[in-house]
Order: C-alpha cells, then sequence, then structure tokens
C-alpha cells in the first residue's frame, strides 16, 4: 500500500488526474448506489464502511469486471466517514481506480511512477525467479505469483493492497524518500496534504494511505512521535518516517 497505490495517488493528486474529494462512483460507475458516494480519502483513510471480503476464484486481468463486482455488491459495514476499520479491500479499489485513471496496469504504473525514479532495481510486482525469495506462505505459488497475501494472489499477484517485492537496499531508498517527503516524486505542499490526519474523531490517525501517529496509536511503544508517518503490513512488515528527530540519513548502499 505505502510502495504503490499511496504515492501514485499522491502524484495523479498533484497532476490534476484525481483528488481526495472525488467519489467512488466518478471512477467506478457500476458501483451499487449505496457506495457511489464514498470519497476516495475514506478508502485511502481505512472509513468507508466496505468490508475485507475474501474472493471465492481467482480473477485474472480478463475477470477484473467480476472482481469489482464481488468487492461492491457486499453490504456497507456502516455509515461511511462514521468510524475507522482496516480494510485491504478499500486498497485493491483504489489500485483498480489508478488504471483507469491512467489506463495502465498498476504494476507498470509502480515501475514508471515509482521504482524507476527513486532508483529501485529490484523491486516489483510478480517476482520472476525463485533465489532469495523468502517464503511466507504454506501456500502453492501460482507461476510468478508469490504473493503471500490472500487477495492479491486471488487477483494473480497484481492488486492494490499487496504484491510488490522488495530487497533490504530498495527498501533503505524508498525509506529515505519518505523522510524527504518523496520529494523526487512530488511537490513538499501534495505530500503534506497527503500526509495530515484525515480520522481527528475516529479510532485511529490516517492520512492519504499513511498511518498518522498520535496517541490513539499503541503500536508505536517508545520508538515513533507524534507526527511520524507509516504503515504496517502482513508478515510483519512496516515502514515508518520520524520527522522530529533531526537530520537523519539512512545508509544507501550500492
Amino acid at each position: 500500500k505505502i510502495l504503490a497505490v499511496s504515492p501514485i495517488f499522491h502524484i495523479a493528486m498533484e497532476e490534476g488526474k484525481i483528488s481526495p474529494e472525488d467519489t467512488l462512483g466518478m471512477y467506478i460507475p457500476e458501483a451499487p448506489e449505496d457506495k457511489k458516494d464514498i470519497k476516495l480519502w475514506m478508502l485511502l483513510a481505512h472509513c468507508a464502511g466496505i468490508g475485507r471480503w475474501f474472493f471465492d476464484d481467482f480473477y485474472g486481468p480478463e475477470r477484473r469486471a467480476e472482481a469489482i463486482d464481488f468487492m461492491l455488491r457486499r453490504p456497507l459495514l456502516y455509515k461511511p466517514g462514521s468510524r475507522y476499520a482496516y480494510c485491504c479491500t478499500n486498497f485493491v479499489l483504489l489500485g483498480i481506480i489508478l488504471e483507469r485513471v491512467y489506463n495502465k496496469p498498476l504494476n507498470l504504473l509502480f515501475d514508471d511512477m515509482i521504482a524507476r525514479p527513486l532508483g529501485m532495481r529490484s523491486s516489483k510486482f510478480l517476482c520472476e525467479e525463485d533465489v532469495d525469495i523468502v517464503r511466507t506462505t504454506p501456500s502453492e505459488y501460482n507461476g510468478s505469483n508469490k504473493c503471500a497475501d490472500p487477495l492479491c494472489r486471488k487477483l494473480h499477484g497484481i492488486a492494490g493492497n499487496a504484491g510488490v517485492f522488495s530487497t533490504l537496499d530498495d527498501m533503505t531508498i524508498f525509506g529515505q524518500s519518505l523522510l524527504n517527503k518523496h520529494n523526487k516524486l512530488m511537490k513538499e505542499e501534495t505530500f503534506d496534504i497527503a500526509a495530515r490526519d484525515y480520522n481527528p474523531t475516529l479510532e485511529l490517525g490516517r492520512g492519504l494511505g499513511y498511518v498518522h501517529v498520535d496517541e490513539r496509536y499503541s503500536q508505536r511503544g517508545t520508538l515513533l512521535s507524534n507526527g511520524s508517518l507509516g504503515h504496517t503490513g502482513f508478515c510483519g512488515t512496516s515502514v515508518f518516517a520520524d520527522y522530529n528527530i533531526g537530520d537523519c540519513q539512512l545508509p544507501v548502499q550500492g
């Protein structure tokens, strides 16, 4: 989520292609009436009311319409914007929306807009080699679809909620970029719009794709100060940047 959909969405904001105030129905007009007016910031901040539904079949690119229907025909769990509830389905839908905005698959958007500009040479969807892959699931691999996340696997390894394979060197590059407010990808004012807390009265602070760290975030322990941004992930992966500890340069290996 933090590697692909979130920064791509922020770049699309800066380019004037999308707005957090836009509604789901503007990009997925086939959405049912109870979901057409959900604002995109609610998907990014996990307060849209959509549930985390697991697919009952595999949906490749040719069956994308069926996957969208599967996710959206289920009832809302609560009134959009009224509470916080983490949900991977939100980011699957955001990935589909970005594909429609740019008319390009999400894996190619990630390559063109994030990995190459930052110099992340080993990060991609659909890892081709088995060498040096840490296995995180007992499930059998499906060709190049080696993602452990069950939703992403059912979408053949490319989804807005999961699927990027990376290395420690590349994640060091990404972490430094996050500390620098992604200044190689977008303007600082764009990042600041994405970083502010969109859930000030709800159970957990969230930016546009970020955990907004404050007293409500119990997992920080004593490590992260208020105003830190980041994201947790499946199998324990997480990325956070603390902007209140002075200048911090992470070591970048060649």
